[in-house]
């Protein structure tokens, strides 16, 4: 951030010569997916951004929402807590929305951000210029991404792939199968050399005489 005294024009990018520091730009990524699952509690671990604090908090809204210009009240029906998740915790990476289940059906639905650690609100009625805090009742008109909510199959697979053990004896399958491959190549390229010969020297052979003569006209 650059200054420039009043008693200059402070018309043209050299009158700002005084530097008076940095402004820091954060929040979340806008373009992120996260997912949740129909039927499941939801969470999510590890919100992408940065300048995130402990006490943030995430709305879900109808996809397509703009969080800019959000309507008092809006939120997307089947979610817990009205779509409205606790307090972030874990230096405002986790979001939870508590114990209860999804039932909003399968899709995507926007998310809306409200950061803790105070921002800048117009009163227009006193032309007054306060800081305020995240609430229930926001502000959350910064786009924190999307989250997708999967279906009751889709968790089942997951769920069951990520609890089949790996067998001990894997590494040495591996080698097992490995070993006579190379043997079954070669003995493959040795067969198809061998028909190729075949048809050739079927090729060149001279043709037989007729064994039994023409009749004498």
């Amino acid at each position: 951030v650059c200054w420039c005294a009043a008693e200059q024009t402070c018309a043209n990018p050299p009158d700002f010569s005084a530097t008076l520091g940095f402004v820091d730009f954060g929040g979340p990524l806008p373009d992120v997916v996260y997912r949740c699952f129909e039927w499941e509690a939801c969470e999510i671990e590890a919100l992408d951004g940065t300048s995130l604090s402990d006490g943030d908090r995430l709305l879900v809204v109808p996809d397509g929402t703009n969080c800019l210009d959000l309507p008092p009240g809006l939120f997307q029906e089947g979610f817990p807590l009205q779509g409205l998740s606790l307090p972030a915790t874990d230096g405002g990476r986790r979001y939870s929305w508590g114990s209860g289940l999804v039932r909003a059906a399968v899709g995507y639905y926007a998310l809306c951000w409200c950061s803790n650690t105070g921002g800048v609100a117009d009163d227009n009625s006193s032309n007054q210029t306060t800081v305020t805090s995240c609430t229930e009742e926001g502000p959350f008109r910064v786009p924190a991404g999307v989250i997708r909510v999967g279906s009751s199959k889709e968790f089942q697979f997951i769920s069951n792939s990520q609890e089949i053990p790996p067998r001990a004896a894997d590494p040495q399958l591996s080698w097992l199968l490995a070993i006579p491959l190379p043997a079954l190549f070669f003995g493959a390229i040795c067969l198809g050399i061998s028909r190729v010969r075949g048809r050739r020297s079927g090729r060149e052979a001279p043709e037989a005489p007729p064994l039994v003569a023409e009749a004498d006209a």
